[in-house]
């Protein structure tokens, strides 16, 4: 069986698909994950997750999603 491809509801800030990405933290003791905007100028970020498929529900449901920019 082959895994469905991640599938990330647009930014709720630029409306940006092409500049989503997984993101997750490099530490293997707190092992975040969430989903970022990497368009210049919007640079939003999802909630940090425990998992990827908890990050990306988050970002899909706009849950906590904030912008840097």
């Amino acid at each position: 069986m082959t895994a469905s491809p991640i599938r990330f509801v647009a930014c709720p800030f630029c409306g940006g698909e092409d500049k989503l990405r997984l993101a997750d933290n490099a530490d293997p003791s707190s092992m975040t994950h969430w989903v970022t905007c990497d368009k210049k100028g919007c640079e939003c970020d999802g909630p940090w997750r425990k998992s990827p498929e908890a990050a990306v529900e988050a970002w899909n449901t706009r849950t906590g999603v904030r912008t840097h920019g």
